[in-house]
């Protein structure tokens, strides 16, 4: 028998919104030390995500912006916490790179990470992370597609509801995650 909570989660975005809409009920189930990976091509909706997500935990998402050339965007909500880290890792060629920017554990452990081109760090990517891949899928459409990682398959139930809640165009796909 399958469990649900493992399961990868699938859906279509109809437009910007509804990207952000995704990255709202993600912040819903985030928590200090979290990991969310993102991957996918360029204007894909990467940065439209976390715009959602920064307005899902009360940050003013008008400034969220891609960390392209600045490679890392620092976020906090009014009153302190939580604090976002915004990481574009598609510059960054390994784990020196990435320790050069601020990637510590130590550190990271009281933020909440969002990594856009998180594909191209999977090394350096902790095992409990939620990743989220995004593609073009037609001219206003985007494919999302989220697989939970160590401690977010505990979540992913929870989160598949709130997604659905906030997604007209939906679908799961059963299956065991490894």
């Amino acid at each position: 028998m399958t469990d649900a909570s493992n399961a990868i989660f699938e859906s279509l975005s109809d437009s910007v919104d509804q990207t952000a809409a995704v990255g709202r009920a993600i912040a819903a189930f985030t928590q200090p030390g979290d990991t969310v990976a993102l991957i996918g091509e360029l204007g894909a909706g990467k940065t439209q995500l976390v715009r959602g997500l920064a307005h899902g935990l009360g940050i003013d998402a008008a400034t969220v912006s891609s960390p392209t050339f600045v490679l890392m965007q620092q976020y906090t909500h009014p009153r302190g916490n939580p604090v976002v880290l915004h990481i574009d890792a598609y510059r960054l060629a390994g784990l020196e790179d990435a320790e050069s920017i601020g990637w510590d554990t130590d550190i990271l452990s009281d933020a909440i990470v969002v990594v856009e081109w998180a594909d191209r760090i999977a090394d350096q990517l902790p095992d409990d992370r939620l990743e989220v891949r995004l593609s073009h899928a037609a001219q206003n459409q985007r494919g999302v597609r989220i697989q939970p990682f160590g401690a977010w398959k505990n979540r992913m139930n929870a989160l598949r509801t709130e997604i659905k809640r906030c997604s007209t165009t939906s679908r799961d796909r059963q299956g065991a995650v490894s």
